[in-house]
């Protein structure tokens, strides 16, 4: 009952100031509402990279224990299976697949088969060319 009536509470003469104060409230949050997206958007790549990062991580160290283990020759590495990286990295195959498809994104890894990952080795413009003359653009520019 009170707070249906508070208006009516108010003097005549602080009915401009209550006023001027909640249009002054109301600005702010709507002056700091791109600042908050931006930020949210911000934690959530961060999030992103953190959890491909342990993906990657697992690529990484395993090819480096394999040069490791038999130095000063060329080895050629076994693609990683999807299954086995959700498994090592405790995640769904589902989730798995879209860090490593985020990867390839950024060149960090390429899809050799389907379901068999390897470390990317080639530079950005290749993927992009790649990309360019293999896709639906072919020929075109």
């Amino acid at each position: 009952m009170w707070l249906s009536n508070w208006w009516a509470t108010v003097p005549t003469w602080a009915k401009p100031v209550v006023l001027a104060f909640a249009l002054t409230v109301g600005w702010g949050i709507l002056q700091a509402i791109p600042r908050i997206v931006k930020a949210t958007i911000k934690v959530w790549k961060w999030m992103q990279t953190r959890s491909d990062g342990k993906v990657l991580r697992i690529m990484e160290n395993a090819t480096r224990n394999a040069k490791l283990s038999h130095p000063g020759k060329n080895l050629a590495l076994l693609p990683f299976a999807i299954e086995e990286l959700a498994g090592d990295v405790k995640r769904s195959v589902k989730s798995a697949h879209k860090s490593l498809r985020r990867l390839e994104d950024n060149g960090k890894v390429h899809e050799v088969q389907h379901g068999k990952w390897c470390l990317e080795n080639r530079t950005q413009r290749e993927i992009t060319d790649e990309r360019w003359n293999r896709g639906r653009m072919r020929g075109r520019f």
